[in-house]
């Protein structure tokens, strides 16, 4: 160190300058390398991550209907993919399904046991991914792919890095020996005054100009730069209190407010934590700022999407949650989940997003609507009560009416039968009396039929829904003159009675609705049996309503039909439009595993 401190000033400007240089190179250098590599590998994985996505997604259909000759055709579109070694698709059970290597005559064993997620290895990497339907894991997708193109980056990255260097150095140090003498003196007197400056803190001091050149440009540069910081110091101390006082104003909105207001940057570490946030989570502000947001309060199971999403939507711009009302679970400090209602906005500064997140504790609100679902479900469940004793009952009277008043009247038939025969050659009058009185007891035995078959038809209960529906479709066409057409597949379809009860009743007001305001020519309904549900649709071309007529309290018939239907857990459904008719149509299950206590 004493020999370097009696070397020239050229000399100590040339050895500063090489030591700079030189290490500085070798670290841009590696920097570039390592950066460029990782950029490399994380592209080459997330571009294998979307081919095995997008494979894995057309595979869909071929895994759920077992189609290996479909599945195999698409596996087969990775010829194009140099990258490929080999593929494989799995079914839900993890057991091999199709398997697929460009070389047709090289052996591939796929893994048994499956980990999902991105596996790199030295020379090769595998992905595994799960092919889902609507939340539902079908199979999965592996991809091997090597490194080969990999290495070969890395060798030109190495070559091309180390040739940059030296060049470099070469240039440096000639321009180094050359320059120094010319750089040398305004820079040091530029350093001299730096460091007075930093020392006094004194921004009236100036350098002295020296020629045109560069270096004159330069010094008279800094000066400039000290005018302007001279007058921004000034402006900074007259504007310090109104900055405190804006911010303290800040703070005391942020703190005051009803909602929790989190700021994260761009990797995610949290900035901002007012008081509320400290009131939900538990965290205090100096706990929480300098943290991940996913490891504070983001539960387990939603911190990989959460991650996955901001890293979306840094490269692509695409989001899923963003200027939008959301509802997910947040962790409490003491390790307890609760549900939220979160906001997230994005503000871009500096060429880098800031992201802010207004959250509410909504588990008063949850709770307030599970206790109105409660409510819901009980009131349903007394209704099913009330429809069951309601039908019951029917049955009780159109059992009495038919057996008791149905008896006495055609006793009473057979009586004025009998004393019509007794009487007949003494008095016409008693003849024609006895005529019209079993007329009057022959039509009320059919209205006491009738009466008896609208409480309770004996047929739902004897021939079963089909015969049923058969028959109420024939007197209804009978009685209004609306043309029906009833189409039941299959042609006899066996249901429990409660079920063939509630579609009887729907089917009874569905045609009620029509005869009254549809003012329709022509009714086509259809019976089908799908799986295990039972549907039925009734269609008809009369003059249409209004869709919202289904909420309207005063639309009885609608909501006894679709209270039948959610008794079921079934599924309701009227399409409308005005003039153009009406088609309604029941979805209910037949392996409902409440079924037992409905009943």
């Amino acid at each position: 160190m004493n020999k370097f401190r009696t070397l020239p000033i050229q000399k100590k400007l040339i050895f500063i300058i090489l030591a700079i240089i030189i290490p500085t190179l070798f670290l841009s250098g590696s920097f570039f390398i390592y950066n460029n590599l990782k950029t490399s590998r994380e592209e080459m994985v997330r571009n294998l991550t979307i081919l095995a996505s997008a494979v894995g997604s057309t595979s869909r259909a071929a895994l759920i209907f077992e189609d290996d000759t479909a599945a195999e055709e698409i596996l087969s579109s990775l010829k194009e993919e140099n990258q490929i070694v080999s593929a494989a698709l799995y079914d839900s059970n993890d057991k091999v399904f199709v398997v697929f290597t460009p070389d047709v005559s090289a052996s591939f064993e796929p893994p048994a046991l499956l980990e999902q997620g991105k596996h790199i290895f030295t020379d090769h990497i595998e992905i595994v991914l799960p092919v889902s339907l609507d939340g539902e894991e079908v199979g999965k997708i592996y991809l091997n792919a090597h490194l080969r193109e990999f290495d070969a980056k890395i060798k030109s990255y190495i070559l091309y890095a180390g040739l940059t260097l030296m060049s470099i150095l070469a240039l440096a140090f000639g321009f180094t020996v050359k320059l120094q003498s010319i750089i040398s003196r305004p820079i040091l007197n530029l350093a001299n005054l730096a460091k007075k400056i930093s020392q006094t803190s004194d921004f009236s001091i100036r350098v002295e100009e020296e020629g045109d050149a560069e270096i004159g440009t330069l010094v008279s540069g800094f000066n400039e730069m000290l005018s302007q910081i001279e007058k921004r110091e000034k402006e900074l101390a007259t504007n310090q209190d109104q900055l405190e006082k804006s911010e303290a104003s800040v703070r005391t909105i942020l703190d005051n407010a009803f909602d929790a207001i989190i700021t994260i940057d761009a990797e995610g570490v949290i900035t901002n934590w007012n008081q509320r946030a400290s009131s939900i989570f538990g965290w205090q502000a100096i706990d929480a700022i300098g943290k991940k947001l996913s490891n504070l309060i983001i539960p387990d199971q939603f911190r990989d999407a959460h991650t996955r999403g901001m890293a979306r939507f840094l490269s692509t711009g695409e989001h899923e949650i963003l200027n939008q009302q959301i509802e997910i679970s947040g962790i409490h400090r003491d390790g307890h989940s609760f549900p939220v209602e979160i906001s997230v906005s994005e503000i871009k500064m500096d060429e880098s997003y800031v992201f802010t997140g207004i959250i509410r504790d909504i588990t008063q609100r949850k709770q307030a609507e599970r206790e109105l679902i409660g409510s819901r479900e009980r009131l349903r469940n007394l209704n099913n009560q009330l429809q069951s004793v309601r039908e019951e009952e029917k049955t009780r009277i159109a059992r009495e009416i038919h057996d008791e008043l149905g008896q006495a009247l055609t006793a009473l038939k057979f009586d004025i039968s009998w004393v019509g025969k007794k009487y007949s050659n003494e008095d016409p009058m008693v003849i024609e009396k006895t005529r019209s009185m079993k007329e009057l007891i022959e039509n009320t035995i059919k209205v006491v039929q009738r009466i008896a078959t609208e409480l309770r038809p004996q047929m739902l209960d004897i021939m079963g829904l089909s015969e049923t529906l058969k028959w109420q479709n024939k007197e209804f066409q009978k009685r209004t003159g609306v043309i029906c057409e009833l189409t039941i597949d299959p042609d006899e379809i066996i249901v429990d009675p409660e079920r063939s009860t509630a579609l009887f009743r729907i089917y009874q007001e569905a045609l009620t609705n029509v005869a009254r305001h549809a003012k329709a020519g022509r009714v086509h309904t259809s019976l089908k049996k799908e799986l295990n549900h039972l549907v039925l649709e009734i269609q008809d071309d009369g003059v249409g309503m209004d869709e919202k007529i289904v909420d309207n309290p005063h639309s009885l018939g609608l909501i006894g039909i679709r209270e039948r239907v959610l008794i079921w857990r079934g599924k309701f459904d009227l399409r409308s439009a005005q003039g153009k008719g009406t088609t309604l149509t029941i979805n209910i299950p037949l392996d409902d595993p409440n079924s037992n206590d409905k009943k």
